[in-house]
């Protein structure tokens, strides 16, 4: 079966954007393995507040310390940007979508591919985008 120019690019494109997510993925693994080399070798014995329990002010521990510490994972920065996105995106297709506006929305789901890949557990995955049901997807994404 020959493959079509448009999916050759886009399943290039989406290779890439994978290959991607898992460097971003092997370099927080790097990081981790710093900061806990750091930890064992005393870096941290001198931290205001060791030892003491941490305020959250949420119910969910992990949101709460990143929370604490003003700390966005790569994840959630990039579910921004898509909301982001999504709202500018919305306004344009309320009229006629042009070109531009279609090529938006492509970027836009080359980020939910990355998201999707990027986020801690699958439940938190969502679908791309579609210009047809462009209102009622994007609501999942305020």
């Amino acid at each position: 079966m020959v493959e079509s120019p448009s999916w050759s690019r886009l399943k290039a494109r989406l290779e890439y954007e994978e290959a991607k997510a898992r460097m971003d993925r092997q370099v927080n693994d790097w990081l981790d393995e710093a900061v806990r080399d750091f930890e064992a070798k005393g870096g941290l014995e001198h931290v205001q507040g060791k030892g003491k329990p941490l305020r959250i002010e949420t119910g969910d521990p992990i949101n709460g310390v990143l929370k604490a510490a003003n700390v966005k994972p790569p994840w959630l920065e990039l579910q921004h940007e898509i909301r982001d996105g999504l709202r500018a995106l919305k306004r344009e297709f309320d009229q006629e979508p042009s070109v531009a506006a279609l090529r938006a929305l492509e970027a836009i789901n080359l980020k939910i591919s990355r998201y999707n890949a990027l986020v801690p557990h699958y439940s938190m995955q969502k679908a791309k985008i579609d210009p047809a049901t462009l209102d009622r997807q994007s609501e999942s994404w305020e």
